[in-house]
């Protein structure tokens, strides 16, 4: 099972309205990322978590704070940790 955690990276976390926006640059190559709505709060689901943690996890993390289910997410949950791994962000 692959696990994930955050890179070497900078971010800073700002609410706007009710939702967080995220701004994350990877400290290898400092271009920003800006992630807002759902890729914020599976940032901060990540980041939150004090291991490496598996999609699963992250999703259900996720759906605890947000009040649905975590099958609902796994797979966009997956899939949005599989691209924070190609800009930098995620490490497995």
């Amino acid at each position: 099972m692959t696990r994930y955690r955050p890179a070497r990276a900078a971010w800073i976390v700002q609410a706007i309205g009710d939702s967080p926006v995220v701004y994350a640059a990877a400290l290898a190559h400092g271009r920003p990322l800006v992630l807002a709505d759902s890729a914020a709060l599976i940032w901060i689901a990540l980041t939150d978590c004090t291991h490496p943690a598996t999609a699963s996890e992250v999703a259900e993390a996720l759906a605890a704070e947000q009040g649905f289910a975590a099958v609902a997410v796994l797979g966009d949950v997956s899939a949005f940790l599989d691209e924070l791994v190609d800009h930098g962000l995620a490490t497995h």
